[in-house]
């Protein structure tokens, strides 16, 4: 009687630890999937982060060429306004 008691205490820590054994596992495997996600969120941000000072660089780029662009076109017109007033 004692033997099959103590073989069924035994059995039943057995059965303890290895459910204490799943839980941590699937807890692990729960925290490790967080970790995947939190990684992969903070890694979309930073390409988007990215994606946007592109776009801000290329538009301030335009912005920088236009501006040069208008200041020729002026030179230019004040150098035909000043032909045309050393002729007049």
């Amino acid at each position: 009687m004692e033997l099959a008691l103590a073989a069924a205490k035994e059995q039943q820590a057995r059965e303890e630890a290895e459910a204490a054994a799943a839980a941590a596992r699937e807890e692990d495997t729960l925290l490790m999937e967080r970790s995947i996600a939190s990684a992969m969120e903070a890694q979309k941000r930073a390409e988007d982060d990215e994606k946007q000072r592109q776009v801000e660089t290329r538009d301030l780029e335009e912005s920088s060429r236009k501006a040069a662009e208008r200041a020729e076109i002026a030179r230019k017109a004040e150098a035909i306004l000043a032909t045309i007033q050393t002729r007049g």
